[in-house]
């Protein structure tokens, strides 16, 4: 089942509910940004650290998306466990002949397949298996290829040429979890000796996993030292042909997190000095196990009479439908420092960027009442948020907060009005974000399970619901 996200508008708080179906098992969370050219993408609101359940999950935009454009919603799911090991399969050896190393056992869907593969004679190269990557950089006849696991694969087919009968080759196919493509890092090219100079490298992340593999132009290898850290030599002598040689790997565990080590020389006992190579590659961590986008054009809907969103980022719950009748002016404040110098008639300045732009604009309410509880959630201090519709409206949506509130009755026993003082301020981190419905809300919004039943069809509509649960202290 494949990543599949959907997004939906919806006016009760003014969001828009991202959800995601069919995300791989192996996910821990999942990361939901937006966009609207496809180009540059935004973590939204809540959306760094979404909870995957049986590969779903679903996150509230409540800021950022446009009315009537096209808005781009991108799901990445993120196995955030390091990589490890998951084995390695036989060691295949042939004479100057097409092999086929079997796979590991225990493998899973996108577990990282490196396949590493050597021939005796230099002048030989390897044909890419059918359905598996070459490893940039390799040696020719010692190459390295890898593919991620899918149920139904076998083991591949690895044929060779340049070579002459007589030569051997080898292959053997090694697995890890929760890795991406392997990346080459060097290859030492040794002259004919009896041990084996291997490269060193450095690792951009920590908990690096690292593959060093080896090949030496003789057989009869009874021993060889493995590099510092390394561990679980794979390979052996290889006499399938009459012409041996010999192919021995080895690798690191992500605990040892060795991130940097330099190049060093491997013992290797019995045989007969020869050329040799040994090449070192990098297993990283994959970014991810699944993405895909959605494509969705939120509506406003027209039909009600207050065409702006007063919104709190951090409290949700608090947002409200508004009617916003004007806005006077915007200023701008000056930082720059004037300063008079004795004997001198112009001043210095310490120059600086003006300041955010100030504003007030008023609300309208239709009593008392109402006028109280739009000062009552303002009041609360938080960063807000006004969402404009129309992008021709007289101000742009923004980020405030207040700096005065006023409340005035229109007409006697009639309507009231909310004048606010604001400042623009930058947008709150993607972290700051409030709880939708939390258990603790149930009892304080609901008596008794019946009342619980009669007031949601459904869990999915319980759980869509916003906490709106806030102590105001006057």
């Amino acid at each position: 089942m494949a990543l599949s996200v959907s997004a939906v508008y919806n006016d009760d708080y003014g969001r828009v509910q991202v959800s995601f179906t069919g995300a791989n098992t192996d996910a821990d969370y999942a990361k939901v940004e937006w966009s609207k050219d496809q180009i540059t993408w935004t973590t939204i609101r809540g959306g760094d650290a979404v909870p995957v359940s049986a590969g779903a999950g679903k996150v509230d935009h409540y800021d950022g998306y446009i009315f009537g454009i096209t808005n781009y919603y991108r799901v990445t799911a993120i196995d955030s466990a390091p990589v490890t090991n998951v084995g390695s399969g036989t060691f295949t050896t042939g004479n100057n002949a097409t092999i086929a190393p079997p796979l590991p056992a225990g493998l899973s869907a996108g577990n990282m397949m490196v396949l590493k593969v050597s021939h005796r004679n230099t002048a030989a190269t390897i044909t890419t298996p059918t359905g598996w990557t070459r490893v940039a950089s390799g040696s020719g006849h010692f190459e390295h290829f890898y593919r991620p696991y899918q149920a139904g694969d076998t083991a591949p087919s690895v044929a060779f040429s340049g070579g002459s009968a007589g030569d051997s080759c080898s292959g053997q196919v090694h697995a890890w979890v929760n890795a991406q493509a392997p990346v080459h890092v060097a290859t030492s090219v040794n002259s004919s000796a009896q041990d084996v100079v291997y490269p060193g490298g450095t690792s951009p992340t920590k908990n690096t996993v690292w593959f060093m593999d080896a090949w030496k132009q003789s057989a009869g290898t009874s021993g060889a030292g493995a590099p510092p850290s390394f561990i679980d030599q794979q390979g052996a002598a290889n006499t399938a042909g009459a012409n041996g040689e010999t192919h021995l790997s080895w690798r690191t565990d992500y605990t040892s997190n060795l991130n940097s080590f330099t190049t060093g020389v491997s013992l290797w006992s019995g045989g007969s000095a020869a050329i040799s190579k040994a090449r070192l590659l990098r297993v990283p961590p994959r970014d991810f196990t699944d993405q895909a986008t959605t494509s969705y054009t939120p509506v406003f809907p027209n039909a009600n009479s207050k065409p702006y969103w007063l919104m709190n980022p951090s409290r949700p719950g608090q947002n409200i439908r508004v009617e916003i009748t004007g806005f006077p002016e915007l200023s701008q404040g000056g930082r720059t420092g004037i300063f008079e110098i004795v004997g001198r008639s112009a001043p210095v300045i310490v120059s600086d960027i003006m300041e955010s732009i100030s504003f007030e604009f008023t609300l309208d309410a239709a009593n008392k009442t109402e006028a109280k509880e739009i000062a009552a959630r303002i009041a609360l201090g938080d960063p807000m948020y006004l969402l404009v519709p129309d992008l021709n409206a007289d101000i742009d949506t923004l980020y405030f907060t207040a700096t005065n509130l006023k409340r005035a009755v229109d007409t006697p026993g009639g309507s009231w009005s909310v004048t606010v003082s604001a400042r623009q301020v930058s947008q709150p981190a993607p972290a700051v974000y409030g709880s939708t419905y939390i258990w603790s809300d149930v009892p304080t919004n609901y008596a008794t399970w019946t009342d619980v039943v009669a007031g949601v069809a459904t869990w999915s509509n319980l759980v869509d619901k916003v906490s709106n649960s806030v102590i105001i202290v006057p």
